[in-house]
């Protein structure tokens, strides 16, 4: 993928330094380490010129108290790294050239055929005018040559078609593949932030009421920021993965998850309602503390792990962000509640 530079090549020097100090201060102040990815979101955060950016920042800020480089890397790649439509665009465009060759190679061979007949009914023609041996001879020899250039048009249609079903068949595998990187987090497996977007758009395009409910788990993992801080970054992704396994064993029917960013995950579960949907989270968290996570090279048991979660049930007309913006209110109350617990939008409301 190609990136999108996280800058303006017109800026002014002083405005440069400026941001660039902000930058620097940003990731001292979380203790992030300033590598490019990281850089490149504080720089831009300091520069507010992406609204939507330093609003998702904040927003977290406000709900955790900080970021960390799990968080950066996801918002580096929402915002800072293209789609591959354009990739997958391009082999489109081969696979159309493919095509577009093979039927000229098979028009062409069609007109060989064509020609093939021109010949055999002129032929034809001249033994009704009863010829002599000679004039046999020579229709015996024009057909010979016919049908020699016929068979060799024959194997070249078939030696091109062939050629074509592999180049066809090696470009729908890489075409297939690119669609599943496009959707797919790369650490878990689990859908992408932008797939959870698309799908639960298509999802919201109907409209659910009681007797078909949709209900959403927005998921985290409790003090992740002190695992990593103790235990290092490795560990901290083999936690994301375990957990991220916990929630798509719990998967029924339709329902799908997510990785929402960072250590946040988000299972979607049409026709489910919110009774159902604290059962599957509830579930989902007493798998998660069960989970035994050792350190290889020490043979070290690690403490073990949580999640808070926030249930919710879509309302008739809500979209998606005043969808998952309720979930996510609903994991923030699990939070300050201590952590380790569900918290579904009836209570949220009641408590509220």
């Amino acid at each position: 993928m190609t990136n999108r530079t996280p800058c303006s090549f017109d800026e002014p020097l002083e405005k440069s330094y400026e941001y660039h100090s902000g930058a620097l201060e940003f990731l001292k102040e979380f203790e992030v380490p300033p590598n490019p990815v990281n850089y490149a979101i504080a720089y831009e955060y300091t520069a507010m010129r992406n609204g939507a950016l330093n609003d998702e920042i904040d927003v977290h800020l406000s709900r955790t108290g900080g970021v960390d480089a799990y968080i950066l890397a996801d918002l580096f790649e929402r915002y800072f790294l293209r789609d591959q439509a354009e990739e997958i665009d391009g082999y489109i465009t081969n696979m159309h050239e493919i095509f577009t060759t093979a039927l000229e190679g098979v028009t062409g061979a069609s007109e060989g055929v064509s020609e093939f007949g021109k010949v055999l009914e002129a032929q034809r023609g001249k033994l009704d005018d009863n010829p002599s041996i000679e004039g046999i001879q020579s229709i015996v020899t024009t057909l010979v040559d016919a049908t020699e250039q016929a068979h060799a048009n024959n194997q070249q249609l078939q030696s091109h078609l062939e050629e074509t079903e592999k180049e066809t068949t090696s470009m729908r595998e890489e075409l297939e593949k690119l669609r599943v990187e496009a959707v797919t987090d790369g650490l878990t497996g689990l859908f992408n932030r932008k797939e959870l977007n698309n799908r639960l758009d298509q999802l919201l395009e109907k409209d659910y009421e009681e007797t078909m409910p949709l209900s959403v788990l927005m998921m985290d993992i409790d003090h992740f920021k002190k695992i990593n801080d103790n235990y290092g970054h490795q560990i901290g992704d083999e936690v994301i993965r375990r957990v991220a396994k916990a929630v798509q064993e719990h998967i029924e029917g339709d329902s799908f998850a997510a990785r929402y960013g960072g250590e946040e995950f988000t299972l979607v579960m049409p026709e489910t309602d919110i009774n159902r949907a604290v059962e599957i989270a509830t579930s989902i968290n007493e798998a998660v503390k069960k989970l035994v996570l050792v350190r290889r090279t020490t043979k070290e048991r690690l403490p073990p792990v949580s999640i808070s979660v926030g249930a919710v049930s879509v309302k008739s007309g809500e979209d998606q962000e005043q969808l998952l913006g309720r979930a996510d209110q609903a994991l923030y109350h699990a939070k300050n509640n201590g952590r380790d617990q569900v918290v579904s939008d009836l209570e949220f409301s009641i408590r509220r």
